[in-house]
């Protein structure tokens, strides 16, 4: 059973916006993150964790996480080579504002 839930997990989905393109109406789809980075960040959330994370605008916190498993996953993040610091997931709680802030790195700053 755990075996196939895990192989059946749902992957994490990236969400896109529509902004407009110009003034006078027409709009443009925007990717908002980069799959790989969250791809990556769930995964290491959900070993920690030691349950899926379906949602990426989830609180580590809310969702069990302490600042001890906090570090361990911003370290194991650095060793898959995103660059943050080691206090990244404590800046930065959620899936999507810590993928934000690796792919612009000044974000961890403005906390």
């Amino acid at each position: 059973m755990i075996k196939f839930r895990r192989q059946s997990k749902p992957k994490a989905r990236i969400p896109s916006t529509w902004v407009p393109s110009c003034p006078g109406g027409g709009f443009e789809r925007i990717d908002m993150l980069n799959e790989s980075i969250v791809q990556t960040l769930s995964r290491l959330w959900e070993e920690a964790l030691g349950e899926p994370v379906t949602d990426i605008d989830a609180d580590f916190f809310d969702l069990g996480g302490d600042s001890l498993m906090a570090l361990t996953i911003a370290t194991r993040a650095i060793d898959a080579g995103l660059p943050m610091p080691r206090s990244g997931v404590l800046r930065r709680s959620t899936i999507r504002q810590l993928a934000e802030a690796v792919e612009k790195p000044e974000l961890f700053e403005n906390v």
